[in-house]
């Protein structure tokens, strides 16, 4: 529907209020796997603070799958995918991306009042070190900077960012950049955008932005004890897709699990970063299994339905707007016959024949 956001809202609001949205689940097939970075108080600059929902409507979501949901765990989603039987399209899984300190501040307390199980899936290295991730000083690097333009040498480019529209472009461009290349250049990009500040005006920034901090140990910790289970988002939130060498695949699966599992305990589940399948390698795919996860998941959306791959498990990225989200839900059984195709195409376009995969419909979470 290519509608003003205020008349869109209000169609969405009454296809919910009059069931209409109740006949699109008739093509439901499973549960819903949501995924959420952040969860803020207050946004300054939705700009820069693009991946937090804001609370109020993200209290709203929750009371929405209270009513109308079956809140599971992971474990329990894995558990019924792996015996063939248990799973509906009522129930929904709740995880997070990154690592955020606000899913402890924020989101847990809530949760856990609810009696909401959920997942966060984090990158060990920015927990370890407490970084904050790549975009964010991409992100406020546009939209801060002195300069009206960013000059990126190692990519020989300069970038004008003197008006929203080409803050925007600029963003996107440097963006598929750092998500396509390698982790030399990669890390590059990220060093050169950070001269775009002073090192003054990055305190400052860190101070206004408290929403993009990440979690320490000791916050997982707690996060465990609220009822969180705890999964990995690779080492460096490096996506995990060809341009990157093998070795580096392995060392980013391998190193984060392990990080995990010194801190808090068993890590069983993965979230590749950003997740489509074009930022999924073949290396990527095979290794997640050598390295022992027991399910891995995307950002390819659909529910998830019997025969789905345990290595590429669908997730539903939640929209900020309520409406938005409660029609995302309702028709999530949309996506699936989009998924089963994604998953084909995956495998046909990433292995040869000889290279033995999950047989499609076969679910590989050992016991």
């Amino acid at each position: 529907m290519n509608l003003p956001l205020g008349l869109r809202r209000t169609v969405l609001r009454a296809s919910r209020m009059s069931c209409v949205q109740n006949a699109l689940r008739r093509t439901s097939e499973g549960p819903t796997v949501i995924f959420y970075h952040g969860v803020e108080e207050q946004i300054a600059n939705p700009n820069v603070q693009t991946l937090h929902v804001p609370l109020r409507e993200f209290e709203k979501q929750m009371r929405f799958l209270q009513r109308q949901r079956e809140v599971i765990s992971i474990e329990h989603l894995c558990q019924c995918l792996r015996t063939g039987h248990g799973l509906h399209s009522r129930q929904a899984v709740i995880t997070f991306d990154d690592g955020y300190r606000n899913n402890l501040t924020i989101a847990a307390p809530l949760l856990q009042y609810l009696k909401f199980p959920f997942t966060v899936f984090v990158s060990t290295r920015h927990i370890t070190q407490n970084l904050r991730f790549p975009t964010y000083y991409l992100r406020a690097a546009i939209w801060h900077t002195p300069r009206s333009r960013i000059r990126l040498r190692c990519l020989r480019r300069e970038f004008p960012v003197d008006s929203q529209a080409s803050r925007q472009a600029a963003f996107h461009d440097i963006a598929s950049i750092m998500k396509t290349c390698a982790r030399v250049l990669h890390d590059r990009i990220v060093s050169e955008v950070r001269e775009q500040c002073s090192p003054d005006q990055w305190e400052e920034l860190a101070a206004k932005y408290v929403s993009e901090a990440p979690m320490g140990w000791n916050d997982i910790t707690r996060i465990r004890s609220m009822g969180g289970t705890i999964g990995a988002h690779g080492h460096d939130h490096l996506i995990l897709h060809r341009q990157q060498p093998a070795e580096e695949i392995r060392r980013q699966l391998s190193q984060s699990k392990l990080a995990v599992e010194a801190h808090v305990g068993e890590c069983k589940f993965m979230a590749y970063p950003n997740g489509t399948p074009s930022d999924i390698s073949q290396s990527a795919y095979l290794d997640a299994r050598l390295a022992g996860y027991r399910m891995c998941f995307t950002t390819i959306e659909a529910e998830v339905v019997p025969d789905a791959d345990c290595y590429l498990a669908p997730r539903v990225f939640a929209p900020d707007d309520f409406e938005e989200f409660c029609y995302c839900l309702n028709r999530s059984g949309d996506s699936n016959a989009g998924y089963r195709a994604a998953c084909r195409l995956f495998r046909t376009r990433e292995f040869p024949a000889t290279v033995k995969t999950a047989a499609h419909g076969a679910c590989e979470c050992e016991g």
